[in-house]
């Protein structure tokens, strides 16, 4: 008996954790002036703020809470031309989103604050990162690496090697070739963006450089070789590299995490790719983004519209205008690295990882 209502109260402390703690939930309500719709899951915490035809949407990335109705005050500030809205929500740090009338503006672009940085030295680092950020420059022998706590040049290359198209990112790790013969390559390097250490993959295989990174799978990424029509597997935790497929073997790919089989055409007219998707809340569009949970709702966060949005992670979205890498946050736009060769070349050079 004394068992059989353990269960009964283990399950009903199942069902409550799942109701308050796990399972998502859409209310409105009305506090004041204002109209407010309020969205959680597991995952985020989603806002919206209606005042005066214009609606304000806010994103905290935090779990679901006991407690609804979160927005307990809006304090209303008015900018320029326009209008500033800051909720007071409990149990988080709250910020400002602000409407120029046409739609909704950061602060900064309301102020006209256009952030302009020159320096006289070609490369200079405004040492503005946080501890678990950590930003990666390619600089044709290798790499200048910063985070809050060091700064330094990792050298990987006896000479300099302007095109790195197989170089790429999964999460802490940058894995690409060991480059140095101009057109085959036998060996990876494995970089830990963290740690600011690479260590080398050793492979008995020739892949010509005109090759591409055809998808990823757990620790593996996948590389297609155009020139040999033969597919490799780069296991960049266990450090090893294997054929996987060509004309005698045949070839895979994977769908939703499941090997299936492929066929050489369709690698050949560069058809295959598959790559994990990670979860991103955010959609950006030059120089505006928005919450995909309503994307008719536009954020315009810089004022220049020729930027290179180079990473989004939660909050913090990286991206290069002209010779500058910039940061921008829910408190604003902030330098991060000037860089003269920004101007001729941003394209897969900045990599950004936050722990």
């Amino acid at each position: 008996m004394i068992k059989k209502f353990l269960y009964v109260i283990l399950f009903f402390c199942v069902l409550v954790f799942i109701k308050f703690f796990v399972s998502s939930y859409s209310i409105s309500y009305t506090l004041g002036d204002f109209k407010i719709k309020e969205f959680s899951n597991s995952d985020v915490m989603y806002f919206e703020i209606s005042y005066e035809d214009n609606v304000y949407n806010y994103m905290f990335y935090n779990g679901r809470k006991l407690t609804k109705k979160r927005v307990k005050d809006v304090k209303v500030k008015e900018v320029n031309d326009g209008f500033c809205l800051t909720p007071i929500i409990k149990g988080m740090d709250s910020y400002s989103v602000c409407s120029d009338g046409a739609g909704l503006v950061s602060k900064s672009v309301l102020e006209n604050d256009r952030h302009e940085f020159s320096s006289t030295e070609d490369f200079y680092y405004a040492d503005s990162l946080g501890k678990d950020e950590y930003v990666l420059i390619w600089k044709y022998d290798g790499f200048y690496y910063m985070n809050a706590d060091e700064q330094k040049s990792i050298n990987i290359f006896d000479k300099d090697r302007y095109s790195n198209d197989l170089m790429f990112q999964k999460d802490k790790y940058l894995i690409f070739p060991k480059y140095g013969d101009d057109y085959l390559f036998s060996e990876f390097v494995v970089l830990d963006m963290v740690k600011g250490s690479y260590k080398s993959i050793s492979s008995e295989y020739k892949i010509n450089y005109n090759s591409k990174v055809v998808g990823e799978h757990n620790n593996s990424i996948y590389i297609f070789d155009f020139t040999s029509n033969k597919l490799y597997e780069v296991n960049y935790k266990k450090r090893r590299c294997k054929l996987i497929g060509d004309e005698i073997k045949g070839y895979v790919k994977y769908v939703n995490g499941k090997k299936k089989s492929a066929s050489k055409d369709d690698y050949v007219k560069d058809k295959y790719t598959f790559f994990e998707d990670d979860i991103n809340f955010v959609t950006v569009d030059k120089n505006f983004y928005f919450y995909n949970i309503n994307p008719d709702i536009r954020f315009k966060y810089f004022y220049d519209d020729n930027v290179k949005v180079i990473n989004n992670y939660e909050d913090n979205l990286y991206f290069v205008s002209g010779d500058n890498l910039l940061r921008f946050s829910n408190d604003g736009v902030d330098m991060v690295v000037h860089y003269f060769e920004f101007n001729f070349n941003n394209g897969n050079i900045v990599f950004v990882y936050n722990k």
